[in-house]
């Protein structure tokens, strides 16, 4: 059910006259196809006060799940295809689950269970990227002049795909973006993951709502504001979700003092693991390798 609070932006849509804050500018309008995409969203409750600081300024409200705040961190494995390049990419986001503030009104009231099941018909929460850690320049660059929070870093990462069927754990590593080229510390986090070795449920949890902000003159006055961006991922199929057990998840902090590692200790010290959300696209295709057992007959000179 939606909050019993209302404010004058709400009041004003009503009316029938959109709020300034709730214009959506065209000519910012982008599209980013994603040729394939495998992300696992691993989700955290914390204490409301802990994330208000940082969502100061942003324009956005942390979302209230059974009394807590939601954290969650999305890594993310993804091809970028254009005209004349290739692009692979692997990244973190450590995101705060939020709402634009003028969309209070509207916003419905849900338990953990109820959101990570998909029932938010609204759409409104989405993920605020306090930081994010990327592989590839140029989605550094990209996310960056689009308002990310974004940072070039080395990921190191085993976890399991349909070519390497052994591996049924998740581990990733987000090394210092000062780390040493070819070494494993200092290290932002490191997270063990254990979960596939029981059954998933299904949760039609797209599209996924991203938001950052950028700085830029005021087209009245010329001066500095602030502006929300809004991201909207159509992540074409089902997720699935397991519940983490006792020891399903293993989040450790490295010696790294980089502002995303500081902001990560300070939410997630004693955070409680409250979900795993996974997407694989499908294959497009496979191929075989078998060899001939007879050998192959050449003429004698």
């Amino acid at each position: 059910m939606p909050r019993a609070t209302r404010n004058g932006a709400a009041a004003t849509a009503e009316k029938g006259i959109p709020a300034a804050a709730q214009l959506l500018d065209p000519s910012s309008a982008s599209v980013f196809v994603y040729a394939s995409l495998n992300c696992v969203l691993f989700f955290y409750k914390v204490p409301v006060a802990a994330v208000t600081p940082l969502l100061e300024g942003t324009g956005l409200v942390p979302g209230v799940f059974d009394g807590g705040a939601l954290i969650n961190l999305n890594f993310e494995r993804y091809a970028g295809v254009s005209s004349n390049y290739f692009e692979p990419t692997s990244e973190v986001e450590f995101n705060i689950v939020s709402y634009r503030a003028e969309d209070e009104a509207a916003v419905p009231a849900l338990s953990v269970d109820a959101y990570l099941s998909g029932y938010d018909q609204t759409k409104l929460y989405g993920n605020f990227r306090a930081h994010v850690a990327c592989s590839d320049p140029t989605a550094v660059f990209f996310g960056t002049i689009s308002g990310e929070i974004k940072m070039f870093a080395t990921l190191l990462y085993n976890v399991p795909s349909l070519n390497t069927p052994a591996v049924t754990d998740w581990w990733l590593r987000v090394l210092d973006p000062n780390a040493a080229s070819g070494a494993n510390t200092p290290y932002v986090f490191d997270l063990h993951a254990c979960f596939q070795n029981t059954r998933p449920q299904i949760s039609p949890f797209s599209p996924l709502r991203d938001y950052a902000y950028i700085t830029k003159p005021d087209p009245v006055t010329g001066q500095p504001q602030r502006y929300i961006v809004l991201s909207l991922r159509n992540v074409l199929g089902q997720f699935q979700r397991w519940t983490p057990g006792p020891d399903t998840l293993q989040l450790h902090f490295g010696t790294s003092t980089c502002p995303m590692a500081v902001a990560m200790q300070s939410v997630l010290q004693s955070a409680e693991p409250v979900g795993i959300l996974v997407f694989d696209s499908p294959p497009a295709a496979s191929s075989t390798h078998l060899t001939y057992t007879v050998p192959v007959k050449t003429e004698v000179a």
